[in-house]
């Protein structure tokens, strides 16, 4: 209930950090705040994005994900769960306009989630995959940016509750799902 403003808190600090730190640094980064949605009722999930130039076309990138984090008391009943993960890449660039970028390349990772409830219930799941950045970014001046991209890509997923077993899950396809970020760029 008081994870997200916890974590925008948070995030908003290391972008704070990394934006005061990197005026001293002589290559490009990139670092900002990606969302796939809002709900006002929460079970909002966003990331953290932190890019760094190899050269002039081609940028590392690094997202971590947080899915979401629940803590529900209900009537002598608590619920928790908790999903985040981790991938990594390098992307490539191509001007498509005067302020406008187009962006692709490989994305790997993996994230973890584990659900509880008082029931006795308790189930952890664990994935790993390989996707395929899209993107466009908009530069509105040297500092600031904002993007949009989708990830489709190859995923796999295994769940193991407490005396079951151990379940696998395989997908594939493209992701109708775009995030859209705000960047700082130093």
């Amino acid at each position: 209930m008081y994870a997200m403003p916890f974590f925008t808190t948070f995030l908003c600090s290391i972008l704070f950090i990394f934006s005061a730190s990197g005026q001293q640094v002589s290559s490009r980064h990139e670092a900002g705040l990606q969302f796939s949605g809002v709900n006002f009722k929460g079970d909002n999930t966003f990331n953290f994005i932190f890019k760094k130039a190899l050269d002039e076309h081609r940028f590392r990138r690094f997202r971590a994900a947080f899915g979401r984090l629940d803590v529900i008391y209900t009537d002598k009943k608590i619920q928790s769960s908790l999903e985040a993960g981790i991938y990594f890449g390098v992307e490539k660039r191509k001007k498509a306009g005067d302020r406008l970028v187009f962006y692709d390349g490989w994305e790997a990772g993996a994230d973890l989630g584990r659900y509880n409830d008082n029931r006795d219930f308790s189930q952890w799941v664990a994935g790993i995959g390989i996707g395929y950045v899209i993107g466009l970014q908009h530069e509105f001046n040297d500092r600031w940016a904002i993007s949009l991209e989708t990830v489709p890509g190859i995923r796999s997923r295994f769940s193991k509750a407490r005396d079951e077993k151990l379940l696998m899950s395989f997908s594939a396809g493209f992701s109708s799902l775009a995030a859209l970020a705000i960047v700082r760029m130093f």
